[in-house]
Order: C-alpha cells, then sequence, then structure tokens
C-alpha cells in the first residue's frame, strides 16, 4: 500500500508543482523585470525610445494624461509588471515548500508564509489599476465637479504610494525575509 509517506510517491505527487516552479523561476528571470519604469527611463533620457516621458508624472493629471496618451507607458511606470514577476516568485517560493518541507518544516512554513505574504502586500500596494481605474473615470465624466473629485483621489493615491519616490514596496521588504 502506497500511503504517499515514501520520498518517492512524495516526489511523484509533487512533481507539478516543481515543474511550475522551475518554469516560474527561468521566466521571472530570463522574461520578466523588475521596475522596467527606471529602465524605460534611461532609453528615453538617451533617445532611444520616443514619445516617452523621461520622468514619470508628479501629479494626478499628468498620470491620467499619459494613460490616455499611453496607457502602457503609464502601467509600465507604475510597476504593473512587477506583478507577473511577483507571481511566478509565489509559484517558486511553493515550489520549494514543496521540495524542502520535509528537511525543515518549520523553517519552511515560516520562509514561505513569509514570502507570500510579502507579495499579497506588494500586490494590494501596487496602485497601477487603482491608477488606471481613476484615469479611465475622469477621462469619462463631463462634469468638474467629478474631474476635481477624480483628480482628489488619484492625488491622494499618488501621496499615498509615492511612485516617483524611493522604491518602497513594504511587500518586496517581507518576502525577502
Amino acid at each position: 500500500m502506497n500511503d504517499g509517506s515514501s520520498p518517492q510517491a512524495s516526489a511523484g505527487q509533487w512533481s507539478a508543482l516543481y515543474k511550475a516552479g522551475a518554469v516560474a523561476a527561468l521566466l521571472a528571470v530570463f522574461v520578466f523585470r523588475r521596475n522596467l519604469g527606471a529602465e524605460l527611463s534611461l532609453l528615453a533620457s538617451f533617445g532611444l525610445v520616443r514619445g516617452v516621458p523621461v520622468a514619470p508624472p508628479t501629479i494626478a493629471a499628468e498620470w491620467f494624461g499619459l494613460f490616455h496618451d499611453n496607457r502602457l507607458v503609464a502601467l509600465t511606470y507604475l510597476n504593473y509588471f512587477d506583478l507577473f514577476e511577483y507571481a511566478l516568485l509565489g509559484l517558486v517560493f511553493l515550489a520549494l515548500w514543496a521540495a524542502l518541507r520535509r528537511a525543515s518544516p518549520g523553517a519552511m512554513l515560516v520562509a514561505t508564509t513569509a514570502g507570500l505574504i510579502g507579495i499579497a502586500v506588494y500586490f494590494a500596494s501596487n496602485q497601477s489599476l487603482a491608477m488606471l481605474a481613476l484615469s479611465e473615470r475622469y477621462a469619462a465624466t463631463a462634469s468638474d465637479a467629478q474631474r476635481s473629485a477624480y483628480l482628489v483621489a488619484g492625488e491622494a493615491l499618488l501621496a499615498a504610494n509615492n511612485p516617483d519616490g524611493i522604491y518602497q514596496g513594504a511587500g518586496i521588504y517581507i518576502s525577502l525575509f
């Protein structure tokens, strides 16, 4: 009778997760890059990319204008594509937990939990989709009062997350432990 307690049976049960973790690690390293906004800004400053602001906008009205003109550039400056990187890293953490859980169950539980909490915090604190939604509502409304309200909401979002300042992702710091 095979109850799944032998290492061979366990490896067979988890092989799909191991493979997904390996593919996710390769994609995370070779396909997705963190903080593409900085690279885009550098390329724009050298004149290699045209039609892209050299620096990210600083106020909500400028962000809304950038979303209207070039949604991809705005999402890049707001680190939207980092979400894919962290989703892949979540798979890597789960695969590492599955592979190493027998060697040190307590340490692996703490490490995996911290990593996944860090990823969840990063997902919750990334303002790219919220700013996109605000910019779409701002563009769709005709009332000056509503436009002002969306500008205020955009400024509040920018003040809370500071996308043009030093990278302060709490989720990143938690996931490092």
